[in-house]
């Protein structure tokens, strides 16, 4: 199977057995948005919160380079979802913490490009 390929199926899995793990409601919910040409992959939480504000916002964002790198540039979960993306097979050299600026991802212990 193609490194990419792989990757993909990992984030798809993480994706949905994180989102069978948010508490939902009729006013709030999580929703899993691919774009499958441009492989970014989304969990987005959308809804209204208790003072009826509309939330909108992403708990996880991903995407995968050309060069197969997953960069991870949005995490707003509790969990590791780099360990959890080595767990299901991605190399450890192959994640971009993306969230970080380039002058600190050296210190992340993932890739920095």
């Amino acid at each position: 199977m193609e490194k990419i390929e792989k990757y993909q199926i990992a984030i798809m899995d993480l994706i949905h057995n994180m989102a069978t793990d948010v508490s939902t409601s009729e006013e709030e919910h999580e929703e899993i948005i691919v774009d499958t040409q441009n492989k970014h992959y989304f969990l987005q939480w959308l809804g209204f919160n208790e003072e009826n504000r509309f939330i909108d916002k992403p708990l996880l964002h991903f995407h995968i380079k050309p060069d197969g790198k997953i960069w991870i540039l949005a995490n707003l979960t509790e969990e590791d979802v780099a360990e959890e993306l080595i767990k299901r097979g991605v190399a450890h050299d192959d994640l971009v913490l993306g969230f970080h600026p380039r002058n600190l991802r050296r210190y992340t212990g993932y890739a920095e490009a």
